[in-house]
């Protein structure tokens, strides 16, 4: 996907910022297709909070300086006790083993509700600043990649991030097409990655309208973005018409939907071989390329986590493995590792208050908007407005783990920084990563039946 349309959460408070990433909530949406599959749905969220919590928590401790002056004790403490809420309402909500509408809707309430308690911190903040008078000038933001006692001349994140973007004097006079320009110069296993993914990056800028960023725009962008939309087409014919079943749709006789879509795509490329110039675009036409960008950015995703909720399951079939622990590990960590690389490099760049801060915003919600989303969507999709499961099945056994073991990272963490004043000790970061490992063994030992778990 173009790097001018990830999608992240932004939430920006007092001294840090969080960033939460969409793919954990698609996956969670494709992984829930009916009872049997709740299992699989909680333990991708919840493995995957495990895993924040205490592999990517316990690096940053033990790779940056977490102290009193890195972290915003109240936002810490505000953070922590909202995600063990979180968690203490998908415990109660399951408990009885059948969910209801209003208590799915219950969640996106409760982050509504955190969103305002930020925001209402942040404007206290503000008044309390401006009515205090302070002769002191405190400089929050500093550069990442000087350290956390250089100041960046007043520069914001977001200004810093745009000029990182500005191509280079070599790149400006090369035409650079991310995954299909051949990279150059690059290492060897560079060049055998974009040999592997060429395919793929190829269908992205076939199907994903390219958008006017930072300079970025030639005849290649203007003729990518005229031949968009006959594979936007196809790609939502696939996506919301049950895969290859969509072409077969006919309207009210023998014309078929998927050829009004491929006329509808057409008339809109020829539309746009004339609103669209090789030259920087209308800005209202940048509007119309990035909304549509972003669109067909979510459908990729949701066509990339079905198939590998899909694989998944086809493994556990294959193997005789349950889908809950293949949710534990597979997805668990293939969806974490991105925020476990990120949070480090955000710590060990001079700012481990935000990486700790995002090892709690962006886990939180995705449990929160991962299930409550997928149950809409069933109840949507389904009649009835109760969800009924089995929560005493055995492949429930590791999703109650992962409760328990999420529960003891969260209350410890919040013990911990507590009592040692917001200076957690090294030990503490090797403790949370030995409870993570601790947790996969049993995890594993009760899937081949050697140390089997019965929960009540």
């Amino acid at each position: 996907i173009h790097t001018h349309t990830y999608i992240y959460t932004y939430i920006h408070t007092h001294t840090h910022t969080c960033y939460a990433g969409a793919p954990d909530i698609f996956t969670a949406v494709a992984a829930l297709n009916g009872p049997d599959d709740f299992a699989l749905l909680l333990s991708g969220l919840i493995g995957a909070s495990v895993f924040i919590s205490t592999v990517v928590l316990g690096t940053i401790i033990l790779v940056s300086n977490v102290t009193r002056d890195t972290i915003d004790r109240l936002d810490f403490i505000r953070d922590v006790t909202a995600y063990i809420l979180v968690v203490a309402l998908v415990v109660y909500v399951c408990f009885d083993e059948q969910i209801k509408l209003y208590e799915a809707i219950l969640f996106p309430l409760f982050y509504l509700s955190y969103i305002g308690v930020v925001v209402a911190l942040g404007y206290i903040r503000k008044w309390r600043s401006k009515h205090m008078k302070r002769t002191t000038f405190f400089v929050e933001d500093y550069d990442l990649h000087a350290g956390v006692d250089e100041p960046n001349n007043g520069s914001s994140i977001v200004e810093r991030i745009q000029q990182t973007l500005k191509p280079t004097p070599e790149q400006a006079d090369r035409v650079v097409l991310d995954g299909l320009t051949w990279p150059k110069g690059e290492h060897i296993a560079v060049k055998f990655q974009w040999f592997v993914e060429w395919p793929m990056s190829l269908l992205r800028w076939l199907s994903i309208p390219p958008c006017y960023h930072g300079g970025h725009w030639s005849e290649w962008h203007r003729w990518f973005a005229v031949t968009s939309p006959i594979p936007m087409m196809i790609l939502l014919v696939v996506i919301c018409r049950s895969y290859w079943a969509g072409f077969t749709v006919d309207l009210g006789g023998d014309f078929p939907l998927f050829a009004l879509l491929m006329i509808i795509g057409f008339l809109l490329s020829i539309v746009l071989f004339f609103l669209v110039s090789s030259k920087q675009p209308h800005w209202i036409m940048q509007i119309v390329l990035g909304v549509a960008a972003f669109v067909m950015s979510i459908a990729w995703m949701y066509l990339i986590a079905n198939e590998v909720v899909s694989l998944m399951q086809a493994m556990g079939l294959l193997f005789g493995v349950d889908t809950a622990i293949l949710g534990l590990t597979v997805l668990a960590i293939g969806n974490s590792v991105g925020d476990w690389v990120a949070d480090t490099a955000v710590a060990r760049a001079g700012k481990p208050g935000m990486g700790v801060a995002s090892c709690f915003g962006s886990p939180l919600l995705n449990d929160v908007l991962g299930l409550s989303i997928s149950l809409l969507v069933t109840f949507a999709t389904r009649s009835g407005h109760t969800f009924i499961f089995d929560i005493h099945l055995s492949s429930f056994n590791e999703v109650k783990l992962s409760w328990i073991i999420l529960a003891i990272s969260l209350v410890s963490t919040l013990t911990v920084f507590v009592v040692s004043r917001f200076n957690p000790p090294r030990w503490y970061g090797v403790s949370l990563i030995y409870l993570y490992v601790v947790f996969m063994v049993f995890s594993v030992l009760d899937e081949a039946n050697i140390v089997p778990m019965h929960f009540a």
